[in-house]
């Protein structure tokens, strides 16, 4: 997660100021004679940029909290699990799709499918499914995407 170190408290101060400006030029009413708008005006100021940074410096407080960094934290990670979730679905999804039509094609598309395809470039999964028809119907003893998944699957336990 990048974190961002604008604090808001520089820029609220001078947003709230010139609201402030405008407010007080607002109320000074200058139908009367002894009416000082210039007053009005810098009183406007002064008070928007006090409450301008203050509260810039309570939104800052709440967005560096701790409560407010552990949801953000929790938010990246739930949106990190959902991908993970969505590659796994669509990697099970080609699998299936694969195995279902591996089931119905000749020995000898299924040995040229295997000598042709490039482990590198193609899908892993699509490769697995091929091995295991090709194991099922033996012709070939082992299944070398196994093998790795389980030396895989090892090396993470250990």
């Amino acid at each position: 997660m990048e974190k961002n170190n604008q604090k808001i408290a520089h820029t609220t101060w001078w947003i709230f100021s010139i609201i402030g400006i405008i407010i007080g030029l607002i109320n000074s009413d200058s139908s009367y004679r002894d009416s000082q708008p210039i007053a009005y005006a810098l009183m406007g100021l002064v008070n928007g940029a006090l409450i301008g940074w203050f509260f810039g410096y309570v939104i800052d407080q709440i967005k560096n909290s701790s409560t407010v960094q552990h949801i953000s934290k929790k938010i990246e990670e739930d949106k990190e699990n959902k991908t993970i979730i969505e590659n796994a679905k669509s990697s099970l999804a080609k699998y299936n799709d694969a195995k279902h039509r591996f089931q119905y094609l000749s020995n000898e598309t299924l040995i040229h499918k295997y000598q042709t395809s490039d482990i590198d470039n193609c899908d892993n999964m699509e490769q697995l499914a091929l091995e295991e028809e090709l194991v099922k119907r033996n012709i070939l003893n082992h299944s070398p995407m196994h093998e790795k998944m389980e030396k895989i699957n090892n090396y993470l336990k250990s």
